[in-house]
This record gives structure tokens, sequence and C-alpha cells, in this order.
């Protein structure tokens, strides 16, 4: 290979490597695009590092907030509520959401030996855990 060819070559190749690099670090800001939120009983603060920061941060939100309305134990349309309120009388159809999250919730509860327990929530709601009015019993 000739000494022009092979420089030429070396040129063509840094000159793509540096036109990749240029296009994968301008996908990017610097600095990140943030909000801030309430939802599923806690603050949320969400940062995004894109030209388009703030359709995906309102997407999120919103991913979160459908969660929130499909398995809230606080909402009395969630589709959890609706499994407490039917528990032992008749099955219900949920989203795959739902029943995604009692699976996992069934399998972890399994691998830590009951140390987390999904089922939890009725006791959560008895002693009003989480909110002002904690009651929680004494021991005696």
């Amino acid at each position: 290979m000739s000494k022009t060819r092979r420089l030429f070559t070396i040129l063509n190749v840094a000159t793509l490597i540096f036109f990749i690099l240029f296009n994968i670090t301008g996908c990017f800001n610097s600095k990140p695009i943030s909000k801030n939120g309430y939802g599923m009983g806690t603050y949320i603060k969400i940062s995004v590092y894109d030209r388009k920061a703030d359709i995906a941060i309102e997407e999120a939100f919103a991913r979160i907030k459908e969660i929130e309305d499909k398995m809230s134990i606080n909402k009395n349309t969630s589709e959890v509520i609706e499994i407490n309120k039917n528990a032992g009388e008749k099955w219900l159809k949920v989203s795959t959401d739902t029943y995604h999250v009692i699976k996992e919730g069934i399998k972890y509860s399994e691998l830590t030996k009951g140390n987390f327990d999904i089922t939890v929530g009725p006791i959560v709601r008895l002693w009003n855990i989480g909110f002002e009015n904690t009651q929680i019993p004494s021991e005696e």
C-alpha cells in the first residue's frame, strides 16, 4: 500500500471516528433537566440528560401516575383495592402491570422466607403507617 493511500485511509478512519463521537456526544445535554413531583406516596425527582428531556420526564410522570392508579391502596378505584374487596370470593382480571408486581412480590416473599411480605397492607392501613396519625400499638 502506498504512503498516500495509507494516509488517505487513516484520515478517513479518523474522520469517521470524529463524526461518530461528535454525534454520540451531541445526543446528550451536559446538564440535566430535572422536575420534582409527588406520586406513590413519596417525593420524586426525575433528571434526564437528553435533548428531549421534557418529553421523557412528562412520560415518566405519566407512567408513575398510571401505575399508582392501578395499584394504590389509597385509591378506592385501584385494582389492588378491587382484589382485596373480592379476596376469596371471585376472580378478577387485572392489568399486566398489576399481575407482574404481584407475581414478583410473591417471588421475593418466598426468597426472603417472608421477610419481604406483600400482604402487609392490612396492617399498614390499620396502623396508618406513613401518615401523620400513625398508631402502632405498644408491645403490651
